[in-house]
């Protein structure tokens, strides 16, 4: 893998032999780093941790504390056909722990992203919504928005928000995406 050259040079004043140690790298030597896909990995708030599974359009779930795994049911058109689609290349979980939205790139056709909503135990998630991503502009990014502010007590007794803005309409998920091609995609669940 690495290639120690030494070189051997002699000193003419001393006559003693000295060796200069230098690595010289070649391109075969940075390869595995620049083909390694690193797989999206997501802690929630509750200590489930969302994988992307090495080889299948799959997400695995395990939660911290009990050890307990699961597998999250993967969208309708995966499922068809899931030699279509490759392992999620974006996971992203709610702050309040009851969405999930994942990203499933196609193997030369369009893209799938999903979004789920929990159930009322850790283990029960079910499809939401699951739509079709252009390829080529898949989501590289997610953030979600509409979550309820925080409040802080004030010296004087009085609640303050910790946040700028307007509470967002929303009822329900909302994400932000942002894409391959540098768009940016702002997507809404409406109310049940």
């Amino acid at each position: 893998m690495l290639h120690d050259v030494k070189v051997m040079s002699m000193s003419p004043q001393k006559g003693k032999v000295r060796e200069n140690k230098s690595w010289q790298a070649n391109w075969w030597d940075f390869q595995p780093l620049a083909e390694r896909s690193l797989r999206p990995l997501e802690w929630s708030q509750s200590s489930i941790i969302f994988c992307a599974h090495p080889t299948q359009p799959l997400i695995t779930a395990r939660h911290f504390s009990s050890s307990k795994q699961f597998v999250i049911s993967s969208p309708a058109q995966v499922v068809t056909a899931p030699t279509s689609y490759g392992p999620p290349a974006l996971i992203s979980v709610a702050p309040d722990d009851n969405w999930l939205f994942a990203y499933f790139p196609g193997h030369n056709i369009q893209g799938i992203g999903c979004l789920w909503s929990r159930g009322p135990q850790i283990d029960n998630w079910s499809v939401k919504e699951s739509w079709h991503i252009t390829h080529g502009a898949g989501p590289v990014a997610a953030s979600w928005l509409g979550q309820p502010r925080e409040f802080v007590t004030c010296s004087i007794a009085q609640a303050a928000t910790s946040g700028e803005g307007p509470v967002s309409p929303a009822d329900s998920a909302a994400t932000f995406k942002q894409c391959f091609r540098a768009a940016i995609g702002l997507g809404y669940n409406g109310a049940d």
